[in-house]
């Protein structure tokens, strides 16, 4: 399995409306877009996991999960990653940074026990919305994408974490449901 643990992220009429002006201004540049209905935020990514590990994982997260309040997140920020000459990911942001890596930080006091550590970069909270392949004009991209970058996208109550294993398909990238970790304060 290649597994992931994430929120999972509904997009509202705001969001999409945001991707479709997205897409239509960067139309001539090579992006594939991510599908709006597998919209997510990663906690962390496990990569290829031994189904043996999977019980322990689940116990940790399930631990960790009664830890977390149910909280709010604003998607109000638009980037990329990569260089100004060659951005790879596009992403919308939150304002909750601190709130997030917080929570992260919790989990991992639970996932240590399980022999995960924190990624070695520091956590980005971030929703991947379209990997850049290539752009045909770098600052007509940049100048559409800051035309976005303070507007407000939407709201999203967050009560519950997802771990999910990543398919390849022929139809694409599947995310199956594994478990579902309720955030409760104990």
């Amino acid at each position: 399995m290649r597994l992931f643990l994430a929120i999972k992220i509904e997009p509202s009429d705001k969001y999409l409306q945001t991707i479709e002006a997205l897409k239509h201004k960067l139309r001539f540049d090579k992006i594939s877009w991510s599908k709006p209905e597998m919209a997510h935020l990663t906690f962390k990514y496990f990569g290829r996991t031994p189904d043996k590990r999977l019980k322990q994982i689940d116990k940790y997260l399930q631990i960790a999960s009664k830890n977390v309040e149910p909280f709010q997140l604003n998607i109000n920020k638009i980037g990329a990653f990569g260089s100004s000459y060659r951005p790879s990911v596009l992403w919308f942001g939150v304002e909750e940074e601190k709130l997030l890596k917080s929570v992260h930080h919790k989990l991992f006091s639970q996932l240590k026990f399980a022999g995960y550590t924190p990624d070695r970069g520091h956590f980005v909270p971030h929703i991947t919305i379209a990997r850049i392949h290539k752009t045909t004009d770098k600052s007509w991209f940049w100048k559409s994408v800051e035309e976005y970058q303070t507007e407000w996208i939407q709201q999203v109550e967050v009560k519950e974490m997802h771990l999910f294993n990543s398919i390849d398909s022929p139809r694409g990238v599947i995310h199956k449901l594994i478990n579902t970790y309720e955030f409760s304060k104990e």
